[in-house]
């Protein structure tokens, strides 16, 4: 985590240096609010964290659906028999 600043949000350069840390909320709450009031007084940061958070929320979405039983099995089986070949 990065430790608090005075340093003030110079432009695109930090926030896009910073950006999944920023993200993944990783930066001390200070810098933080830097970076946000940075994407959210220029159009080109703003574009770039309404894209991850648009993508974040398809993974989300995506990672909730559960695979059918029957892939369960067939991996449960492959893996058996991967055993059973490296035991011999």
């Amino acid at each position: 985590m990065r430790e608090a600043s005075d340093d003030a949000c110079t432009g695109c350069d930090d926030f896009v240096t910073e950006f999944f840390a920023y993200m993944d909320n990783e930066l001390a709450v200070e810098r933080i609010e830097i970076l946000r009031a940075h994407a959210s007084s220029c159009p080109h940061c703003r574009q770039l964290e309404d894209a991850e958070l648009h993508l974040r929320g398809i993974l989300r979405r995506a990672c909730i659906e559960k695979a059918p039983s029957t892939l369960r099995e067939r991996i449960v089986t492959q893996i058996s028999m991967w055993q059973v070949s490296v035991a011999k």
